[in-house]
């Protein structure tokens, strides 16, 4: 049997960081395209330094990190409580098609069901693979549209 697990970012996990996320935000998985290495810095520095609003996790395969996930929190009077953002998930090339993300997906809301009301996920609308992956633990989609505002980018 292939042993899988998550583990949390440690300050040794940086570089492993920077390669993974630099290749997720430069795939059709996302809108806006490259992120810059500051962002980055600041996101794992945040994850490391126990941040209450992000999480990071490594995604592990045979002993092998072959993935990444940030998790996001915050408050919505609207839901009751806490909410839980599935930020980004990303499974390396080779280690796709083997239920990683599934994996992932069921261990973050089974360690998090009991401390959070909600958990949402922003997917593109073209983005199949991953619209089925969550459709499978039962996420839907809202009525809200997603509008943004971007300062000092």
């Amino acid at each position: 049997m292939n042993d899988i697990y998550i583990k949390d970012f440690t300050p040794k996990d940086e570089e492993a960081f920077y390669n993974m996320a630099s290749l997720f935000h430069g795939s059709d998985a996302v809108v806006y395209g490259k992120i810059n290495h500051e962002a980055l810095k600041t996101t794992f520095n945040a994850c490391i330094n126990g941040s209450p609003f992000v999480s990071g996790f490594f995604i592990c395969y045979n002993g092998e990190v072959c993935g990444y996930a940030l998790m996001c929190f915050t408050y919505s009077n609207e839901y009751g409580g806490k909410i839980m953002i599935i930020d980004e998930i990303y499974v390396k090339e080779g280690f796709r098609g083997k239920g990683l993300a599934s994996y992932f997906v069921k261990e973050i809301i089974d360690k998090y069901k009991n401390d959070v009301v909600y958990v949402e996920v922003e997917v593109k609308k073209d983005n199949v693979e991953a619209i089925n992956l969550y459709k499978k633990f039962e996420f839907g989609f809202n009525d809200y549209q997603l509008m943004y505002k971007f300062f000092n980018r």
